[in-house]
């Protein structure tokens, strides 16, 4: 036996060298089935993404030959690790050896030979063992030995590997060495990311209107009220560091430890400090967004009042930071290497106020899936009652659309922008406060010229029910709703860094600062998600008194559903940069939309009226065998809104997929007068109205139109399936708490009727000019003379094109600003239409626009039949023109043509 199946069998702990052991298989079957794929994850398979429409990826830890022997499956091949484009290249990527990110144990000992480095980063499929590292360290090293020297091993956490190598390394023949290298998924190069609570706690705990300006300081804390305070709670949070000294985390019974179980040692704030380059927070921003988590005095008196949201949770720190920089080194592999040694913790919140930089997006026309959106989904999938809160950005009043970046546009994670913390927030802190805590970038004098402003009006982006100018804009590239909840964010005052020696008493003057951004609403929810979590676990949610309920630990499905089925609209304004560098103000939508997801926090909700809460162990899973499920709940009012939020963990896509969504689920709700609404459309609904694009879905049916009490049947409809899909439901409204039940209610073939058309066997039969599943589209006959259209955001339109007489099609599109002269995707040059190609109502082809598209180029002369191109605008914004014609003869592809029979007849002569 080789060394290496030698070396393989140790680390798996098995006598056996299989070829498919520590790989990455790409299984395809022959009819898709979630049962197949439980088959094959009960044989110790590992899901590790899916890739549509029919290969799935597991990962083989130690291959069962009892799957050789499952009839269902095509074929099975080994993939290799997914290597970086820049490696592949082997273009630079030096850095010095204290910026790598590395856990302070796999630091260097001694200095080395080079100021800077080139590097490659080995994300691998799981947590590996020291000894299981040690033995892949050898294997490495002897791979290398005859191709470079190796400056340094080490790990930024137990999920990756990072090689240091010299700065004459040549990365694409290292990745080519260490292709077969077991447990290795990608091949990675290390990315800095960029860091993007009195009036906050109030705001999200309260019930303000959505036309409401401003929040009392004064008004209530109920959550507080009932002893929820984020009691038995651990939240996890990377940034810059924390400062330690400060009075919101010092224990002067516990000496403060770094890398070590302070949970054992009962630390009142911490559970672990995990640090890489440094201990210290030398840029504040760190401090500040875990003390508007959690912080809290450890003396009573002066600075309660800007205690953090859940005061009596506890921490699981990593420390990314280093020196004073703004930019942090993130651990390529986000899950096993951050989340999952919170979740060791007991974490069940993960706040992250950072991201990579939108103006990513000018470097690159054609976004994809990426890795690390790829391994915080793939958390968020394993560590089911972590809800994971990302930042989306300050990039909105810059970039405008399309402005959350990656890891912010992860589908199982909630993604947060920011709105202000309000005018009164801001008069009685700034103005008001005799301890002036002045914005961060603020002097006391120019703090008095706008607090001269008395009348909110002449500032409405400062009224509560407004977007913070700066709150990065969705859409996620593939069309999805980002953000998903807007919170407090401009301004927040939580705790200031660099205090010089250890207090357990708070200094008004020195120990506080105001800072804005998303980075500080993240933090805000993360802590309303902490209250959210220890209500349910212990029983609130049933008549608002503890033990009326069945308490539980809830998903993060779970927690998506409750918070976007009791987020608020915001009837106040968003501004957008225009050309000349002034603002365009407009009033804000109803959400979801791409500017508050689905609301403004609304945790308070909860509490004003009934809730019931159903997670993924309480229903059925949706399944291909079983791909509807019914339940009942009673309607007890007329005089409230009926809010219906359904939300899943999707399991990971493929890395590079261009849509990321794998299971589609719809959300339907049939009222006792025989209205159907689906998810995420407003007013009665058909089959053409459903979302395809989110796993957040919300009915809300306004008060307006509810026209009888009575019993509701919701519907969760799996309509494509690759997995057996779990998920979660919350009703909030004037329910019976007591009422629910499954439903022996069926699904209609087509809920909602067929508009324009008729029902015949289950299908509509539509009329000339409409298309659809309830012929709700335009359809178009493409003539000689072409076509013109528009397509409004997020519309889908057909375009028939007739057999034998086009080669290919051109469609020219372009756009009409949602904002005169408004920034409207900075780095989107084009119009986002995808095209997909059908024949007989069988899809044939699928186009997809990347940023800088204005024409597609569609062949479809192989078709024998008339083809219908479906074109639908994954813009969210703007109005597209489209243009369909037929496409002109290229000079260019003549040429070449010819040259081609030139070639052709001197090979025959």
């Amino acid at each position: 036996m080789s060394r290496f199946c030698l070396l393989l069998a140790v680390l798996l702990f098995s006598a056996l060298c299989h070829e498919f052991d520590g790989r990455l298989l790409r299984v395809e079957l022959k009819q898709r089935n979630t049962d197949h794929v439980e088959t094959l994850k009960n044989s110790g398979l590992v899901l590790d993404s899916i890739e549509k429409p029919n290969y799935f990826y597991f990962y083989c830890d130690s291959y069962n030959i009892s799957i050789d022997e499952l009839a269902f499956i095509k074929n099975i091949d080994v993939v290799q690790p997914f290597v970086d484009q820049s490696i592949i290249s082997d273009e630079p990527a030096h850095r010095e050896a204290s910026n790598f990110g590395l856990s302070a144990e796999y630091l260097p000992e001694n200095d080395l030979p080079y100021r800077k480095l080139e590097h490659i980063v080995l994300t691998l499929h799981r947590a590996v063992t020291d000894d299981e590292y040690a033995l892949l360290v050898d294997m490495i090293s002897e791979r290398l030995r005859p191709i470079t020297r190796v400056e340094h091993i080490g790990r930024q956490g137990p999920g990756d590997i990072v090689l240091l190598l010299p700065p004459t390394a040549r990365p694409s023949r290292v990745a080519g060495a260490l292709a077969d290298v077991p447990h290795v998924r990608s091949m990675e190069r290390i990315s800095n990311a960029q860091i993007h609570n009195i009036y906050a706690a109030s705001n999200i705990q309260g019930t303000a209107d959505s036309a409401d300006e401003g929040v009392a300081a004064t008004e209530s804390r109920p959550f507080f009220d009932l002893g929820v305070k984020g009691n038995d709670i651990v939240v996890g949070c990377g940034d810059t560091g924390v400062d330690m000294n400060h009075c919101f985390f010092h224990d002067e019974s516990v000496p403060m430890q770094y890398n070590t179980d302070l949970a054992a040692l009962n630390h009142r704030k911490l559970v672990y400090y995990h640090v890489t380059a440094d201990t210290e927070d030398g840029n504040g921003h760190g401090t500040h967004v875990s003390g508007s988590i959690l912080g809290t005095p450890a003396a009573a008196g002066a600075g309660s009042m800007y205690g953090g949201m859940a005061p009596n949770a506890k921490l699981f720190f990593t420390d990314l930071g280093s020196g004073t920089s703004s930019s942090m080194t993130v651990p390529s592999n986000l899950y096993a290497s951050y989340f999952s040694p919170a979740a060791s913790y007991n974490a069940t919140v993960h706040s992250s106020s950072w991201s990579f930089s939108a103006s990513s997006l000018s470097q690159n026309s054609d976004k994809t899936y990426d890795s690390y959106e790829y391994y915080v989904d793939l958390a968020a999938y394993n560590l089911r009652n972590m809800t994971i809160l990302l930042s989306a950005g300050n990039d909105g009043g810059e970039v405008g659309p399309w402005s959350v970046a990656s890891p912010s546009a992860a589908k199982n994670a909630i993604t947060v922008g920011a709105t202000s913390s309000g005018w009164n927030a801001f008069v009685d802190e700034f103005c008001n406060n005799s301890s002036y805590v002045a914005p961060e970038g603020f002097t006391n004098e120019n703090m008095e010229d706008y607090c001269h402003y008395a009348d909110s009006q002449l500032i409405p982006m400062w009224q509560a029910n407004s977007l913070a100018s700066f709150s990065s804009l969705g859409p996620a590239f593939d069309g999805r709703t980002k953000p998903d909840i807007v919170a407090p964010g401009y301004y927040i005052v939580s705790a200031r860094y660099e205090r010089p020696t250890a207090s357990a008493s708070c200094d008004l003057t020195a120990d506080f600062v105001a800072m804005a951004g998303t980075s500080m609403a993240t933090p805000v929810t993360a802590g309303a998600v902490a209250l959210l979590q220890e209500y349910i676990s212990r029983g609130f949610h049933g008549d608002g008194t503890e033990g009326s309920a069945t308490g539980f630990m809830p998903s993060s499905a779970m927690v998506r559903a409750a918070l976007i089925a009791t987020a608020q609209d915001m009837a106040g304004v968003q501004t957008f940069r225009k050309a000349d560098a002034s603002a365009a103000t407009v009033s804000l939508a109803s959400g979801p939309n791409n500017s508050i997801g689905w609301g403004r926090l609304g945790l308070g909700n909860l509490l004003n009226l009934a809730v019931i809460l159903k997670d993924e162990s309480d229903l059925t899973a949706v399944t291909t065998s079983a791909n509807v499920q019914a339940y009942d709940f009673t309607v007890n009012s007329v005089n409230e809104d009926i809010n219906v939020g359904l939300a899943w963990i999707d399991p990971p896509a493929a890395s590079g997929s261009k849509y990321v969504i794998v299971n589609n689920l719809v959300l339907w709700v049939k009222t006792p007068s025989g209205l159907w609404y689906t998810g995420n459309f407003n007013g009665p609904a058909t089959r053409d109205n459903i979302d395809n694009y989110n796993i957040n879905q919300r009915v809300r049916i306004p008060a307006s139109e509810l026209s009888s009490t009575g019993t509701y049947t919701i519907f969760v409809e799996g309509t494509d399936l690759y997995e057996e899909q779990p998920y979660a439901l919350a009703v909030w409204g004037d329910v019976d708490r007591t009422s629910w039940s499954s439903s022996a209610d069926t699904l209609p073939a087509n809920p909602g009727g067929c508009n324009t058309g008729t029902e015949s066997s289950d299908k509509c039969s539509c009329p000339a000019g409409k298309g659809g599943d309830s012929c709700t589209y335009p359809v178009y006959s493409l003539t000689s003379a072409g076509i013109d259209f528009d397509l409004t955001p997020g519309a889908i339109a057909i375009v028939e094109i007739p057999a034998g007489i086009y080669d290919s099609i051109a469609v020219q599109m372009t756009k009409t600003p949602y904002v005169t002269s408004g920034e409207t995707g900075r780095y989107v040059t084009g119009a986002l239409v995808d095209a997909i190609v059908s024949v007989d109502d069988v899809d044939e082809a699928i186009y997809f626009a990347a940023y800088d598209t204005t024409s597609l180029s569609i062949p479809v002369s192989m078709y024998s039949s008339a083809a219908r191109v479906t074109l639908r605008s994954r813009d969210g914004w703007n109005t597209i023109g489209v243009y369909v014609n037929k496409e002109p003869d290229s000079a260019f592809s003549v040429g070449i043509s010819m040259v081609l029979v030139a070639l052709m007849i001197a090979v025959l002569l």
